[in-house]
């Protein structure tokens, strides 16, 4: 194996994403300049006819979370010594452009200074909050640099998210349409995720970790270079579900519910095949790589 993981080390890791919840708020601090830095700030931008959104946002977080309005929105706080904004931002043929242009950041030390003893919190963090409401028109996120999250109870009827370099975490994401996400250098961490139609999950370079699957579809995961775990398919979904999974070059790890299936060696690997009572199909995949199913 050339690659080695400890299943026990993914598993940590996955409930440390997990516990923290996605919040919606913003903070509220005003933008004078001072010894220890600026802020940029812009409070509800509203949005319409927006169906893509190109991100290239290196330093400032980006996050997606549920509105109970009509229409869409974003807000952002940028922390930072510029002194100009280093977010860039504009909508163009229904696209919306955010982009990080020469983030001059505060260090640790300057950041306490100005914020106290609460200068580690997310709220002081440079962000941008986009506020989807349930029926959204957006269905293409392009990220180029930088990590995603979506919050819990966020409503997309189709998505498709290509993720060039950056992290991708989601709690409570709901799709009743077909979904597509591509990391090309980056992981996936999926929690209570509810998809009515098909998903096709594929990265080049990452670790998967998906907890609480409900799939009605075809879900299929592909890693060219990285770790799988699925843990927690509801027992409605398992039943019905068709289970195959392979790791063409790394160990397989089968515990709980999933023992019902059968597990073998293949070639430098292994293979694991449970028979489901219904149409949807969970096919695994890692080229060199390990899976954890439980």
């Amino acid at each position: 194996m050339k690659r080695t993981k400890i299943f026990s080390i993914i598993a940590i890791i996955l409930l440390l994403c997990m516990a923290g919840k996605f919040q919606d708020g913003h903070a509220t601090a005003k933008g004078a300049a001072t010894e220890n830095g600026k802020v940029f700030e812009g409070k509800n931008k509203q949005l319409s006819s927006v169906h893509r959104i190109e991100a290239d946002l290196n330093m400032i977080d980006f996050r997606i979370v549920p509105t109970k309005k009509q229409k869409s929105s974003f807000s952002y706080s940028v922390y930072c010594k510029n002194s100009k904004n280093p977010l860039q931002y504009n909508v163009k043929n229904g696209v919306l452009h955010l982009k990080e242009a020469g983030y001059k950041g505060l260090s640790n030390k300057e950041r306490k200074q100005r914020f106290g003893d609460d200068w580690w919190k997310w709220k002081y963090r440079s962000k941008v909050i986009l506020y989807l409401p349930a029926k959204t028109g957006i269905k293409n996120i392009h990220v180029t640099k930088g990590d995603l999250s979506i919050g819990n109870q966020v409503h997309f009827s189709d998505m498709n998210i290509q993720m060039e370099e950056g992290d991708l975490v989601s709690s409570g994401l709901h799709v009743s349409g077909a979904t597509k996400i591509n990391l090309k250098e980056g992981d996936l961490v999926v929690n209570a995720l509810t998809v009515s139609g098909n998903m096709q999950v594929t990265a080049k370079e990452g670790d998967i970790l998906a907890s609480g699957l409900k799939v009605s579809g075809n879900l299929q995961i592909n890693c060219d270079e990285g770790d799988i775990l699925v843990a927690k398919i509801g027992k409605k979904y398992f039943d019905a579900m068709t289970i195959t999974a392979v790791a063409v070059d790394g160990d397989m790890l089968v515990l709980g519910d999933m023992k019902t299936g059968k597990k073998k060696v293949k070639g430098y690997g292994y293979s694991y095949k449970k028979n489901g009572k219904g149409k949807g199909n969970l096919t695994i995949v890692t080229k060199e790589g390990d899976i954890l199913l439980r």
